[in-house]
């Protein structure tokens, strides 16, 4: 006879009781800079990086969010 040993997992119907992580990686290499003049690419990035702050701001019971930068030069850029 065997034992399932598992956590029983949560009812969908229950409650959240621990807020859900999200980590945003955004791109802060030289090119982003470099073609910004072409495409906008900096500034759309900025203005997303904005937007997902002011949607997240009032829920941080449910959510536990970061913000982080990845360049190619090292393995991570803490921004929020």
């Amino acid at each position: 006879i065997f034992r399932r040993r598992a956590n029983v997992p949560p009812d969908p119907a229950s409650p959240q009781t621990k807020p859900k992580r999200l980590r945003f990686v955004l791109d802060v290499s030289g090119s982003m800079y470099r073609f910004n003049s072409n495409d906008r690419r900096l500034e759309r990035c900025c203005q997303m990086a904005v937007m997902v702050m002011e949607a997240l701001d009032g829920f941080g019971d449910k959510y536990s969010w970061s913000i982080a930068g990845h360049s190619g030069d090292g393995p991570v850029i803490p921004f929020v």
